[in-house]
C-alpha cells in the first residue's frame, strides 16, 4: 500500500525492512555517504577510485531514492518532489511530513477499530485477532511520555469531531485543512479553528 496521509507508522514498518533486504537502508538512513573526493595531491589512482566510489554510491542512491519513490502516493511523490534526488533526504522529508501528526496516524488507527467487522466465513477467533492487531497498533501509536487519560481525551473529543466530519462529503475540504493541524491535543483550539 503506497504511502498517504495517516498511514505512516504502517508503511515505514513495512518499507525500512524491504530498503534493508535490497542493501539501502544504511544509504537511506544517512549513515552510508557519499563518499568525498581526496583532498591535498591525491594520485591518479586515488582519484579514480574515489570517482568510481562516488559513482556507486550515486547508483545505489538512484535505486534508493527511486524505490521509495514508487511507493507514494501520487500526493505524497508530487510534495516531495524536491528531495526525490538524495534518498536521506527524501526519507527524512517523509518522516517529518508525517511524524509530527502522529495524532492523525492514531485517528486512522482509529477509524479502523471503529469500521472493523467479522467477514463472512470468519471464525471468531480469526476475528478478535484483527481486532487485537489494531488495538496493539494504536497503543503503538502513543506518545511514550505526557500521554496520560487526560490527554487522550481531549485528543478523542478532536478525533471523534473529525471523524463525525469526515461522514459528511460536503465537509471534505474542512477536514482535509483541519487534519494537517497540529491542534488533536486541545478541542478549544480545534474548535476555534472551525
Amino acid at each position: 500500500e503506497p504511502l498517504t496521509t495517516g498511514n505512516w507508522q504502517q508503511w515505514q514498518a513495512a518499507v525500512e525492512p524491504y530498503l534493508r533486504s535490497k542493501g539501502y537502508w544504511r544509504l537511506v538512513s544517512g549513515t552510508k555517504t557519499r563518499p568525498a573526493t581526496p583532498g591535498g595531491t591525491p594520485s591518479a589512482a586515488a582519484l579514480a577510485k574515489a570517482a568510481e566510489d562516488q559513482e556507486a554510491w550515486d547508483d545505489l542512491n538512484d535505486k534508493a531514492a527511486g524505490t521509495i519513490s514508487l511507493l507514494l502516493s501520487d500526493a505524497e511523490r508530487s510534495a516531495t518532489t524536491a528531495k526525490r534526488d538524495n534518498a536521506a533526504e527524501l526519507w527524512t522529508e517523509l518522516k517529518s511530513r508525517h511524524s509530527a501528526n502522529e495524532a492523525l496516524s492514531r485517528l486512522n488507527i482509529l477509524i479502523d477499530l471503529i469500521n472493523v467487522r467479522m467477514k463472512p466465513g470468519e471464525t471468531l477467533s480469526a476475528f478478535f485477532e484483527r481486532v487485537e492487531t489494531i488495538l496493539v497498533r494504536l497503543k503503538d501509536s502513543r506518545p511514550t511520555t505526557g500521554y496520560d487519560l487526560a490527554a487522550m481525551d481531549k485528543e478523542l473529543s478532536v478525533m471523534m469531531s473529525i471523524f463525525a466530519l469526515m461522514q459528511n462529503s460536503s465537509c471534505s475540504t474542512l477536514v482535509a485543512t483541519l487534519i494537517h493541524k497540529d491542534n488533536f491535543s486541545d478541542p478549544a483550539v480545534f474548535r476555534k479553528d472551525l
